[in-house]
C-alpha cells in the first residue's frame, strides 16, 4: 500500500513538472474527399487560402495552373478557372506594356489573333499549346472578390513590327466569386538590380502594399558574379513598386545555396496585424514590420551546422544545381509552411531522411508560438496513413479548425479537418 502510494505521488509529481504542451494533441474529426473530375486533376497543393467566412476555401496548384474553389464542409467543388490563352489576350487588351528588357527598345503585347496575321503559326493549334503555358501560381480571397498571380507567355511585338517573341510575364488577375474576370493588375518594373519579368511564386497583402516575392537565377550568368538575390518586392495599392524589402539571408549567400535552389524558398504570411516570412532552410522567422527575429526552438535538428558542409561538397562540384537527394543529405530540415492561427504563429517542418540516394519523409513537425518568441506547443504529424502523404496544411480560423491535405494515389485527395488541443 506504501508502495503504491509513493507510486502515485511520483506519477503525480512527473505530471506537475511535465509541460502541458507535450500533452496537446491533433485530433482528426471528419474526412473529406476533395473533389475532381477529367477537366480538373489536382496535381500539387501549393497554397490554400480559406474565405473569411470559413465556408470555402481557394487551393492553388502551380503544376496544373488551375484556381479551384471548394466547399469546407464537403470537400466539393464550387468552381473553377484554367489558365486558358484568353488571359494573354486580357492583358494585351488592358493597354499594359511589357517590362523593359536589358537590350532591346519597348515592345507591345498583341492578342492571339493579331499575333496570327504577323505570324501564321499563331493560327496553328498544335503550335499555340506547344508555346502557351499559362498559370495561375498562386490565388486569394480579398476584398469583395480573388486576386491570382499568374505566369503566362504572351505574344509582343517590336517597335519596328519586324519580329514576334514571347514574353515570360507574371501580372494579377481579378475575378469575382464566381471566378469571372474582372481586370488586370500590370506588375510595372521594378529596379535595374531586378528581372524585367521575375518569376513570382507567392504575395501578401499588408497595409494595402502587395509584397511579392522575385527570384532571379540568372543573375550569376548575366552578371558573372556572386552577390545577394532580391527575393521580396513591395508595390502600392495600384501596383506600382516602391522597394526591395528582403536579399536573400547571408547563410544562403554564403553557400551559394541561393543559386541552387529551383525552387520558391522564402515563405510569406499575414495576420493583417503583422507580416513575417521565412527561408526553407533557415531556422527563424522575420517579423518584416518589426525588424524582429523569432528563433525556432524544441525541433530535432538544426540546418545551421552543416552550411559549412555545403560549401566544402559544392566547391567539389563544376554546376551551381544540386540534385534534391544532396541538398536533403546536407540540409534535412525544411520549414513548409507559416500559418496565422489567430495572433499566433503555426510553423510546420518536414525532416528528409536519404536512403538509398532516395529522400523520404517519415513526419513532419507542427509547432505554435507567441509572437514573443514562446513556443506554445509541438506535435508530430506521420507523413503517411490510410489517407495517404500529407501534402500541405493550413488552419480555418473562423472555424477554428486545422485542415490536412493528402494524397493517396488510389483514393486520390484527402482533407482531414482536426482540432489542435
Amino acid at each position: 500500500m506504501k508502495a503504491s502510494c509513493s507510486f502515485n505521488i511520483f506519477i503525480l509529481v512527473i505530471f506537475l513538472l511535465t509541460p502541458l504542451d507535450l500533452f496537446s494533441k491533433i485530433i482528426v474529426e471528419k474526412n473529406c474527399t476533395i473533389q475532381e473530375n477529367e477537366n480538373y486533376i489536382i496535381q500539387r497543393i501549393s497554397y490554400v487560402d480559406v474565405s473569411p467566412d470559413g465556408k470555402k476555401f481557394l487551393l492553388s496548384d502551380v503544376q496544373c495552373g488551375i484556381i479551384g474553389q471548394f466547399n469546407f464542409y464537403n470537400g466539393n467543388i464550387i468552381n473553377y478557372k484554367t489558365p486558358s490563352r484568353d488571359l494573354c489576350d486580357l492583358l494585351a487588351l488592358s493597354g499594359t506594356k511589357p517590362m523593359k528588357t536589358y537590350d532591346r527598345d519597348d515592345y507591345k503585347y498583341l492578342t492571339i489573333q493579331s499575333a496570327g496575321e504577323f505570324n501564321p503559326q499563331f493560327k496553328d493549334e498544335s503550335y499555340l499549346k506547344n508555346i502557351i503555358n499559362n498559370s495561375f501560381s498562386i490565388s486569394k480571397y480579398y476584398k469583395d472578390g480573388i486576386i491570382s498571380l499568374a505566369s503566362l507567355n504572351v505574344p509582343k511585338v517590336s517597335p519596328a513590327l519586324d519580329a514576334i517573341h514571347l514574353e515570360p510575364a507574371a501580372e494579377f488577375f481579378c475575378f469575382d466569386n464566381n471566378l469571372n474576370n474582372k481586370k488586370v493588375l500590370p506588375l510595372l518594373q521594378m529596379s535595374k538590380d531586378v528581372p524585367p519579368c521575375p518569376t513570382s511564386y507567392s504575395f501578401c497583402f499588408f497595409k494595402d502594399n502587395y509584397y511579392i516575392t522575385s527570384f532571379d537565377f540568372s543573375r550569376y550568368n548575366r552578371q558573372k558574379k556572386y552577390d545577394s538575390l532580391p527575393v521580396l518586392a513591395v508595390y502600392d495599392s495600384k501596383v506600382n513598386f516602391i522597394k526591395i524589402k528582403r536579399y536573400i539571408p547571408y547563410l544562403y549567400e554564403y553557400s551559394k545555396l541561393g543559386y541552387r535552389l529551383t525552387g520558391p524558398s522564402l515563405l510569406l504570411a499575414t495576420d493583417n496585424e503583422d507580416l513575417y516570412s521565412t527561408h526553407s532552410c533557415v531556422d527563424y522567422i522575420d517579423f518584416l514590420n518589426k525588424s524582429y527575429h523569432l528563433q525556432l526552438k524544441g525541433l530535432p535538428y538544426s540546418n545551421l551546422e552543416n552550411f559549412n558542409k555545403l560549401i566544402d561538397y559544392c566547391k567539389k562540384k563544376e554546376s551551381l544545381q544540386l540534385e534534391i537527394n544532396e541538398l536533403c543529405s546536407l540540409l534535412p530540415l525544411w520549414i513548409r509552411n507559416l500559418i496565422p492561427i489567430g495572433k499566433q504563429i503555426g510553423v510546420l517542418s518536414q525532416k528528409y531522411t536519404v536512403k538509398d540516394n532516395e529522400y523520404l519523409t517519415k513526419e513532419f513537425y507542427l509547432q505554435l508560438y507567441k509572437k514573443s518568441g514562446e513556443l506554445i506547443k509541438q506535435d508530430t504529424i506521420s507523413n503517411i496513413n490510410n489517407n495517404g502523404n500529407l501534402e500541405y496544411v493550413t488552419y480555418n480560423n473562423k472555424m477554428k479548425k486545422l485542415m490536412l491535405f493528402r494524397k493517396d494515389e488510389k483514393k486520390g485527395w484527402t482533407m482531414e479537418v482536426a482540432k489542435w488541443e
